[in-house]
């Protein structure tokens, strides 16, 4: 599974959901599967299922990334989505600065705002 990046950790999976009933909608223990085949998860109660591949807290958001990374997990307080462009896959990007195709790691200091290390 994807472990997150730039933002929060991701929820660690809590079972295997090929050995539940139910096809792909509940898992053993009336958590929600996520994802599918051999690669299919379990996401705790209070998480949701992001694209697929994580499990996001409560604190978190998803951001997506069809079809390449799965999805990661954003903390909602901190930092924001940036969707995938040309150079870059989808990304956590702290609120202070903006989604751009240069920067580092594809997030741009906003102009004026303070200087965040």
């Amino acid at each position: 599974a994807h472990s997150g990046g730039g933002g929060g950790g991701a929820v660690s999976p809590l079972d295997d959901c090929k050995h539940c009933t139910g096809g792909v909608q509940t898992c053993c223990d009336k958590t929600t599967c996520c994802g599918s085949g051999t690669n299919a998860m379990c996401c705790g109660v209070g998480t949701q299922c992001c694209n697929g591949t994580v499990c996001c807290t409560a604190d978190e958001s998803c951001c997506g990334d069809p079809g390449k990374d799965g999805g990661i997990c954003c903390v909602r307080e901190n930092t924001f989505c940036c969707p995938r462009d040309a150079v870059h896959p989808s990304r956590c990007c702290p609120r202070w600065s903006t989604c751009c195709t240069g920067g580092r790691y594809g997030c741009c200091p906003l102009p004026g705002a303070p200087a965040h290390g």
